[in-house]
């Protein structure tokens, strides 16, 4: 979108609907902007059989690595539990998500990482419903438990929005094509914060397609 100076307005404040203006000197104009959707998957293919061969593309650091290869810790391992038990009917347990809630490292944590792919998986896979009951028992922990930056990105989450290039890779997982591509673009988000979301994705497909195992 379009940038412009702009010295007739104060900092922080809207000089019309249509732009807001940065610091003394900055506006960004979105008039003439293009709302964007997530990608739709085309759901043509089965998922892939093992996630595992792709687990060395996954950062060391984070959680998509451990998760990839089914070498979980117990907070997460008590996650894909829960999971496994939603989408076999059981009512929705927020309480065994809470504890990811701001843990790990990165600007935005690698727990809430894996909790919006968990969100924006939900979505895209039919299950709103989920996503919301998940969301309506956790949104109260988040604003307390994590920063304003994490919140934002969940609360989208929230609603199955995430990154495109997460989308692309959830997008690959359900088509018929060679997912290694979409994959790797994970990398280019944060550190790995864009494999930690898939993380959260890996977990989703695991519990509603049960030949989507995460170990080989």
């Amino acid at each position: 979108m379009p940038l412009r100076h702009s010295d007739d307005v104060p900092p922080g404040q809207l000089p019309s609907d249509d732009a807001l203006c940065i610091g003394s000197d900055l506006s960004i104009l979105w008039a003439n902007a293009r709302p964007w959707s997530p990608p739709l998957p085309r759901q043509t293919a089965p998922i892939p059989s093992s996630f595992s061969k792709f687990a060395t593309m996954a950062p060391a650091d984070g959680v998509a690595r451990a998760v990839l290869t089914g070498k979980v810790e117990n907070k997460v391992k008590a996650v894909a539990g829960a999971l496994d038990d939603i989408f076999r009917g059981s009512a929705v347990d927020v309480s065994p998500f809470v504890p990811l809630v701001g843990r790990g490292p990165g600007l935005t944590p690698s727990g809430d990482d894996l909790l919006g792919g968990i969100l924006v998986a939900l979505h895209t896979i039919g299950r709103a419903d989920l996503a919301v009951a998940l969301w309506e028992q956790l949104a109260p922990q988040v604003r307390q438990r994590t920063h304003a930056i994490s919140h934002a990105l969940l609360c989208a989450a929230a609603q199955g929005e995430g990154s495109d290039t997460l989308h692309r890779a959830i997008n690959a997982c359900l088509s018929d094509e060679n997912p290694a591509p979409a994959l790797a673009g994970l990398a280019q988000i944060g550190h790995s914060s864009g494999w930690d979301a898939f993380a959260g994705v890996a977990l989703v497909f695991h519990a509603a397609y049960q030949g989507a195992t995460i170990t080989a």
